[in-house]
């Protein structure tokens, strides 16, 4: 299979890419064996879609002559030899399509009328949430190929394509949501009328389109991108990241990991089969990180780590697909200063620095009622060691809280 498909790549042969998401009939025979009832089920819908996916593309004469790749039929599931080095392919297959052809299972013809034509902000929003809480966004998968994707089409529910459709309607679900904003008196009210949270609406998507543009992203972007999003498993979650920050030859030198059993070499850093009994998936993840670093994708290193807290569990509730903890400097502005002087391996890296000072911040003062609170902890805090020494009180709570200067502190007590 991955022969064949190598052969399309280098001969040129015209095929199409589907881009979807599984049939929940398709995923229970997957997930629960193969046994009569889900396989049967499976059965009819792979065939009966394959059968309505022929017949819509037959009626566009400029794909006569194209070939479909479709995961139902072109992977085998079952057969981990012949699965793997597909899926370390899958990047390539995207790329080198003559389009990806996306196809919204959940998302029908009167959504799209509504989100041009709608009369009524309610339609227009409805439509905006209605299309952007299909499945297809949800995925790591999906996510990734788009990202690969050169060129799209996109196809509703009843198999038909939307012409002039090239991204998944996020230019004009954005569009439609800055028309809606300019009614509302704020875009917290329109979030909340567009039920946010429950629903996605379009700054939720992340950096998915600024992937496609660059047709790469960075690693922190690329784990921003990917993080919210589902999967099946954690070695679905690595395929997926590794497509999405590059194909094998953006990377250079030998790539190992250690288990076990020993050192595992990997040639050509991503190129390599992840196999059951290799490292744990995070480990894999990791594997990424260090050949990142080592092409001076220094984005690793700046992601925030995660903690789970009240606070940030209702934030992520409200954020859809977009992960605005891990990873929040956005887009990389330079190349690293010294990084023929860096190595990075995995276990043992040394990274050389600059040093360029110290580096302070200061709050404007009181503005808002929340910062009272943590003064007055402080405040309590620093009179038990100080006590009713208002001078020593003041140069505590000064330069720890304020970060003023002497000379600033001895203007307040003079």
């Amino acid at each position: 299979m991955t022969a064949s498909m190598d052969v399309h790549i280098m001969r040129m042969v015209a095929y199409i890419a589907v881009s979807h998401v599984w049939n929940p009939a398709v995923s229970d025979a997957h997930n629960n064996g193969k046994t009569i009832a889900p396989l049967t089920k499976a059965r009819d819908h792979v065939f009966g879609s394959l059968r309505q996916l022929g017949e819509a593309l037959s009626q566009d004469s400029n794909d006569e002559d194209a070939e479909l790749w479709y995961d139902y039929i072109c992977v085998p599931q079952w057969q981990d030899e012949l699965k793997e080095p597909i899926l370390g392919i899958i990047t390539d297959i995207f790329n080198g399509a003559k389009y990806t052809l996306v196809l919204f299972g959940d998302v029908d013809q009167e959504m799209v009328h509504k989100l041009y034509h709608g009369t009524t902000s309610d339609e227009r929003i409805k439509a905006i949430t209605g299309i952007l809480n299909a499945r297809w966004f949800s995925r790591v998968w999906t996510a990734m190929e788009y990202v690969r994707s050169p060129r799209t089409k996109v196809m509703t529910k009843n198999f038909q394509i939307v012409k002039g459709i090239n991204d998944v309607f996020i230019k004009d679900t954005g569009k439609a949501w800055n028309e809606e904003r300019k009614l509302w008196e704020s875009v917290q009210a329109l979030e909340s009328y567009a039920g946010m949270g429950e629903n996605i609406v379009p700054w939720n998507l992340g950096p998915l389109e600024y992937g496609r543009e660059r047709k790469r992203l960075d690693f922190g972007n690329a784990f921003s991108l990917l993080a919210r999003r589902g999967c099946r498993s954690g070695r679905d979650f690595f395929h997926a990241l590794r497509g999405v920050v590059g194909r094998p030859d953006d990377f250079d030198g030998e790539f190992k990991a250690e288990d076990s059993k020993g050192v595992v070499e990997r040639p050509d850093d991503l190129d390599g089969e992840f196999k059951a009994e290799d490292p744990d998936p995070v480990e894999a993840i990791v594997q990424i990180a260090t050949a990142c670093l080592n092409v001076g994708d220094y984005s690793p290193l700046l992601m925030a780590p995660r903690g789970i807290t009240p606070e940030s569990s209702a934030l992520f509730s409200i954020c859809g697909y977009n992960d605005v903890i891990s990873f929040g400097l956005g887009k990389a502005s330079g190349s690293p200063c010294y990084h023929d002087d860096s190595e990075f391996h995995l276990g043992a890296s040394t990274l050389k620095l600059e040093k360029i000072g110290q580096v302070t911040y200061t709050l404007e003062g009181f503005r808002e009622h929340y910062l009272i609170s943590p003064f007055l902890s402080l405040a309590r805090a620093t009179l038990v060691f100080t006590g009713p020494d208002v001078k020593a009180f003041v140069n505590t709570v000064g330069p720890r809280m304020f970060n003023l200067s002497d000379a600033s502190m001895e203007s307040i007590l003079c």
